[in-house]
């Protein structure tokens, strides 16, 4: 079954085109994570929701055992809400390299999002965005 997910998410990646755009939205003061986004993959999903790509760099290695998580998220523009569609965590930067863990209990519920966070910063930069 483990497997099975991992490949149908592999395979959900692998469809995301892999020359993104990668767009810094913020970084915590020593560069121990920074949050990117691809602003190539950004969807509207519904009336006031959009998805997009992201991807949290942590270059001095993490503790979870791996140096980048690559998360679909979804947005609503019109509330401080956020759901995770799809997570993973990979061996290399931006979401490359080995999968190292998948995520299993996706999608999850929507959540508030605290007002000063880099949710609400990503929320904005995705919901500014004129889509084709």
């Amino acid at each position: 079954m483990i497997k099975k997910l991992v490949l149908l998410i592999s395979l959900a990646f692998a469809s995301f085109h892999s020359s993104a755009e990668w767009v810094k939205i913020a970084s915590t003061l020593d560069d121990d994570a920074i949050f990117y986004i691809s602003s190539e993959s950004i969807k509207k999903t519904g009336l006031h929701t959009r998805s997009a790509w992201e991807v949290v760099n942590h270059p001095n290695n993490s503790r979870q055992g791996y140096l980048s998580a690559k998360v679909q998220q979804e947005y609503d523009c019109n509330s401080n809400k956020v759901r995770t569609l799809l997570a993973s965590g990979h061996s290399e930067l931006f979401g490359k390299g080995k999968t190292v863990t998948v995520a299993q209990k996706v999608p999850l519920p929507w959540q508030t999002m605290p007002e000063e966070s880099v949710a609400t910063l990503t929320r904005d930069y995705i919901c500014s965005q004129k889509l084709k």
